[in-house]
């Protein structure tokens, strides 16, 4: 997933500093507390700042997605036990 696919998903979303600050979906969010940045690889990270902070499983899980879906040329395949792994795809 690129960034203006992700913040597509997100309401509020402005530019801030080197990424973007938008509510965090995974609480009700009165001014943005979630950013949104790329790592050096290409990965996009989120982080909330409202109290203790929302896990990454709650925000990911409240825009729709997985983990996996925030590093870029990587895709998830099954196993046989049902958990996902996550497998390099080279382009």
């Amino acid at each position: 997933m690129k960034a203006d696919e992700l913040l597509g998903r997100l309401q509020g979303v402005r530019q801030s500093g080197r990424g973007w600050e938008a509510h965090c979906p995974a609480h009700e969010d009165r001014k943005p507390s979630l950013t949104i940045a790329v790592g050096e690889s290409g990965a996009l990270l989120l982080r909330c700042h409202a109290g203790a902070g929302c896990p990454l499983d709650k925000i990911v899980a409240a825009i729709g997605i997985t983990k996996a879906d925030l590093f870029p040329g990587r895709a998830t395949r099954g196993t046989r036990d049902g958990r996902r792994r996550i497998v390099a795809t080279y382009d």
